[in-house]
């Protein structure tokens, strides 16, 4: 192979090689939700969180036997806080872990909510950890009813949680038995799925051993969402949660980029070149 082949062959492999590694070429990228904290907004109760790997507890701070509710909680996207932003059609992204909670009788209706919402840069936010005026989506756990699912308006005045500055855009089955203290799988799926719509799916699944609670929604579409931008997970224990322990374990926000057409390209660019030599030399 002459000295220009070789130029040549090295280009060729690094554009394949750079196209392969561009973003949206590797797949989902996964952060960890662990950098919980308590809002003291709209909180009655004092409650305490801690962090051990994977793993978050919520437990009252005043009394351990005590019910862990009326409170608001969130965290970063990743320990360094993270916007991911669905910028393309197909992007996706999933929050997903499991909820156990301890102690207590059945727990009210949608009376605990999780999901994923946009915090940073928002006009009129309060400063430090209080939640009002985020945009968002969240489901909430039925009892005695289906499980229901939120969008934040724009603007709010309300907690990211809270049903005031949220309208129900959907919702699971009727699972048919109480929710209430047990192993939960839970699972809220945001994809980009054309011009000016995304499409949302949950699920809220107790794990062999409970009541067999089971809340699953059908395909719920936002014709005109408020935010496609997402930095926080947040949670709401009501005043009827009376568990006296809730405790997260591999909760992780995946985010799922489609290829960007200029990384398509590049790593095409770099097989087609590539082959081209190859018959080329073998000739």
């Amino acid at each position: 192979m002459s000295n220009k082949q070789k130029s040549l062959t090295q280009v060729l492999r690094a554009s394949l090689v750079a196209g392969l590694l561009a973003p949206g070429i590797a797949g989902a990228i996964s952060y960890d939700v662990s950098n919980w904290v308590v809002d003291t907004n709209g909180a009655t109760r004092a409650i305490s969180v801690s962090q051990s790997g994977p793993t978050t507890t919520f437990v009252n701070a005043t009394n351990a036997a005590a019910p862990v509710s009326q409170f608001f909680g969130n965290s970063t996207i990743g320990l360094s806080p993270t916007t991911l932003t669905l910028a393309n059609i197909g992007d996706t992204i999933s929050l997903t872990g499991t909820a156990t909670f301890t102690g207590g009788g059945t727990y009210g209706n949608t009376q605990w909510r999780i999901g994923l919402f946009y915090r940073d840069n928002r006009p009129g936010v309060n400063t430090g950890i209080q939640g009002t005026n985020w945009l968002g989506y969240f489901m909430g756990a039925g009892q005695g009813a289906a499980s229901s699912f939120y969008e934040r308006v724009d603007p709010n005045t309300g907690m990211y949680t809270s049903g005031t500055g949220a309208t129900v855009a959907g919702s699971g089955n009727n699972p048919g038995v109480n929710f209430d203290a047990g192993v939960y799988n839970l699972s809220l799926n945001i994809l980009y799925s054309a011009v000016n719509t995304l499409q949302f799916n949950f699920s809220i699944i107790e794990q062999a051993g409970g009541s067999g609670y089971s809340s699953i929604s059908a395909t719920i579409n936002d014709v005109s969402p408020t935010t496609y931008s997402f930095d926080r997970v947040g949670m709401l224990s009501g005043g009827s949660v009376n568990a006296t322990q809730i405790k997260y374990d591999n909760l992780v926000v995946n985010y799922t980029p489609v290829p960007e057409p200029s990384s398509l390209a590049l790593a095409g660019l770099g097989l087609a070149g590539w082959f081209a030599l190859r018959r080329r030399v073998n000739a």
